[in-house]
């Protein structure tokens, strides 16, 4: 969270925007979907993590966790995908 925008920074101050280069929009993308990774496995799971499966009455909220899981998976392919290709640009 700190030290991608310190490198852009830092290649801005360089070098003009004339530096900043596709690893930096990379790495900028993929920290924004990390933290949308993070934000749904922190926020959107924190009613179902830690529960008994014969504790959960509600179907919905299987339903809901079973969502987030799937979100979370997607998002994490995504940033990972996209931190690699940053590394490859860079």
């Amino acid at each position: 969270m700190l030290l991608v925008p310190l490198k852009v920074w830092c290649r801005r101050r360089a070098g003009g925007w004339a530096n900043v280069g596709l690893d930096d929009y990379m790495s900028v993308f993929a920290l924004a979907v990390a933290n949308g990774f993070f934000y749904v496995c922190i926020v959107g799971m924190r009613k179902s993590l830690g529960l008994h499966v014969d504790a959960v009455t509600d179907a919905r909220q299987i339903v809901d966790f079973l969502r987030d899981v799937y979100v979370a998976q997607v998002l994490y392919v995504v940033a990972i995908v996209a931190i690699k290709y940053s590394i490859l640009a860079f």
